[in-house]
């Protein structure tokens, strides 16, 4: 009897630390909202969106947000300001190079609750070049997923984006305010 007892509270512990182990995940595309971005040529506004990208976010069960991982990938072919020039221009070499650099990843490494959201620490990998990127992130949780709403300031020019004549920061802001809005639904 003893050794049964054991047996099923070594089983009974094993269960325990998968369940901990175990996360809830979530995940999004362009189908699930809008990912958006403006920027400033010699002092006129400008703005655009992706149309294609993937959003993943885990939540180990039982945690706060404070321990998730949130994952973003951009398709930068996609980005479409709806001018056939400037857009030809973005995604050319000086802009986003999207036949050598395909895509953009950002990854998170540190999440901070706080009053009004998340401040998720993370890196943004861009043309080649891989920084440290600040997004900031409102969470609404139900039954039907997750509902998120946020923004970043992206300095374009620490990830290479904007080169030669480009780089010059009275012609083209070195900010690029990314803003979205995201319905992800569970895993």
């Amino acid at each position: 009897m003893l050794i049964l007892r054991s047996k099923w509270l070594c089983f009974a512990g094993a269960m325990l630390l998968v369940g901990l182990a175990q996360a809830a995940c979530w995940q999004g595309d362009e189908n699930s909202g809008e990912l958006r971005f403006s920027g400033r040529i010699e002092g006129e506004s400008f703005y655009g969106s992706f149309g294609e990208f993937e959003v993943r976010v885990c939540r180990p069960e039982g945690s706060g947000w404070s321990e998730s991982q949130w994952a973003v990938r951009v398709m930068t072919a996609s980005a479409d300001t709806r001018n056939r020039d400037r857009d030809d221009t973005l995604h050319g070499r000086y802009f986003f190079a999207v036949d050598e650099f395909p895509a953009a990843n950002w990854t998170s490494a540190r999440v901070v609750e706080q009053s009004d959201g998340l401040e998720i620490e993370g890196n943004l990998d861009l043309r080649g070049f891989t920084a440290a990127q600040t997004v900031e992130v409102e969470v609404n949780a139900g039954d039907d997923g997750l509902l998120l709403v946020g923004s970043a300031e992206i300095p374009r020019l620490d990830y290479g984006v904007g080169q030669g004549e480009y780089a010059d920061t009275e012609f083209i802001r070195n900010r690029v305010d990314l803003e979205f809005e995201l319905r992800l639904t569970r895993e």
